[in-house]
Formats: C-alpha cells, structure tokens, sequence
C-alpha cells in the first residue's frame, strides 16, 4: 500500500523586512502585468489623464513600476509608524490604507484627455495594488503583534 506525503508547506519567511520587501516586490509585478494585458491584448496606449493645462502624458510600463514601488514602500512607512504609535497596528492600517486606496482612484477617475478604457486600466492597477499591499501589510502587522507578546 503506498504512504500518503503530506503537503510540502512553504517556509515562512522569518524576516518582517524581506516579507514586507516582497510583498511591495508582488504588488509591483501585479501593477505591471494589469499594464502588460491593458497594452497588448487590449490595445490601449496608457496615458495618465491632463490636469489644467497639462495634456495627458504616455504611461510607460517603467513608470508604473516605480510607482508603485514608491507607494508600495511609503505604505510600510505608514505601517512602521502605525506599530510604533498604536497598539493595533493591523486594525488602524486597514483603515488608513483602504482610505488611501479611495482616494487614489481620484487621479484615475479626474482629468483630461483619457478614454473610460484608459481610466479603468488605471484604475486596476491601483486595485491590484492595493489588493496586494493592503491585506498582505495586515497579515505582517498581526504576526508582528502575536511575535511580540
């Protein structure tokens, strides 16, 4: 009779700065991949929206990147913050993060010059990063308090 292997379980990472470094790597790659099927299955050439005079300007898949790496890393900022100031950290970010996460879909849903395709392309990608980086920054919030007491 053959034995049954139990499900090989991946290690967790010990490390809260390589997870939460991976976690804005993962969100940064999902950011990127919303550009990659809004450009070639789609056909779209992203632009962010003009502001005032401003005309709309091409989204390079480059710009995306960092961008979201600069949100994805001022978003564990916020956290540091948060776990130093409160004592519930996970609770208080989701909050602060899902207001944030309203918020930016402003710049997608305002200015000039973009197409309601453009403005929904754009607007996954803030949710894919925030789908990312908001339920994944709680989770390390929560470890972080279960490891602390």
């Amino acid at each position: 009779m053959p034995t049954r292997k139990s499900p090989r379980r991946v290690p967790a990472i010990r490390s809260p700065r390589a997870e939460r470094l991976l976690i804005v790597a993962v969100a940064t790659m999902a950011t990127g991949l919303v550009w990659v099927v809004a450009s070639a299955p789609l056909g779209l050439e992203l632009s962010q929206p003009g502001f005032g005079t401003q005309p709309p300007q091409a989204l390079p898949i480059w710009w995306v990147a960092v961008i979201t790496l600069v949100a994805g890393l001022a978003g564990w900022g916020v956290l540091v913050v948060i776990e130093r100031i409160t004592s519930r950290p996970a609770v208080v970010w989701l909050a602060v993060s899902l207001v944030a996460l309203v918020l930016s879909l402003g710049g997608p849903a305002s200015g000039e010059g973009v197409g309601t395709a453009n403005r929904l392309a754009l607007v996954a990608m803030h949710l894919a990063a925030g789908a990312v980086l908001i339920p994944s920054f709680y989770r390390s919030a929560r470890r972080r308090i279960e490891e602390d007491r």
